[in-house]
């Protein structure tokens, strides 16, 4: 568990990042759904934004390669 804890921290600054500049290529509107909260969304924007579940998913591949390289070693 604390494991865990630890990668969240390690990894969590990057992350935010990568998921930013990933809405930020999204219309302005999309971007609106995305960000509020899943039990504030009509059954529209719940389809709106599975939608563009893929295009804002962060996963291992990219996130470690947005660390420098002494993070991404703990990382791994």
């Amino acid at each position: 568990m604390a494991l865990e804890k630890e990668f969240t921290a390690l990894a969590e600054p990057y992350h935010r990042k990568l998921y930013e500049e990933r809405l930020a290529m999204l219309p302005e509107e999309i971007q609106a759904v995305i960000r509020k909260p899943e039990t504030d969304r009509s059954p529209e924007e719940v389809k709106i934004a599975d939608g563009y579940f893929p295009v804002h998913r962060i996963d291992s591949g990219p996130l470690g390669a947005a660390m420098p390289p002494k993070i991404r070693k703990k990382y791994e």
